[in-house]
């Protein structure tokens, strides 16, 4: 189990669709780095969204959150945290 920073940035969705985005760690980057070393046996999973995206940027700790329920909302578009799990 692992986990990386993502981006503050948004994923091109266009780019992403046709050719891939692998230039940074997105969902997408990590799968094909770690099916590498664990072939099938990878999960990723994205956490964050924009606006804890915005939040990170304006170094806003949790307990600033005027909302803590935009925690739980995940949006691979903004992710901050990449999750992995992956078995050898």
């Amino acid at each position: 189990m692992a986990t990386v920073a993502g981006n503050i940035s948004q994923v091109s969705w266009a780019d992403m669709n046709d050719y891939g985005d692998y230039w940074r760690f997105t969902d997408l980057a990590i799968k094909k780095l770690m099916h590498e070393w664990f072939g099938e046996q990878v999960e990723v999973e994205c956490f964050g969204n924009v606006a804890l995206a915005t939040a990170f940027i304006q170094g806003l700790a949790v307990e600033d959150l005027p909302d803590k329920s935009i925690l739980r909302v995940q949006d691979s578009t903004y992710s901050i945290c990449i999750g992995i799990k992956a078995v050898k």
